[in-house]
């Protein structure tokens, strides 16, 4: 995810059609999609509380999936 918007409407579409996140991507090991949900959950809650995450969560963890 590149921006929030992304990651806005990932987490919706995810909560619509009742999935994790993480179910949109293949190929991920289960501590990656692990990560990335609880990365959207994080920034669902940052941008509740009125915060703006200054980093790209997604890409990070990602790339934490590939070590």
């Amino acid at each position: 995810m590149e921006n929030s918007d992304a990651m806005i409407e990932l987490v919706a579409t995810a909560k619509a059609f009742g999935q994790r996140p993480s179910s949109f991507f293949t190929g991920l090991s289960g501590y990656a999609a692990y990560c990335l949900d609880v990365a959207a959950a994080v920034y669902v809650s940052y941008l509740e509380q009125g915060k703006k995450p200054k980093r790209d969560m997604m890409g990070f963890l990602l790339g934490l999936g590939r070590r």
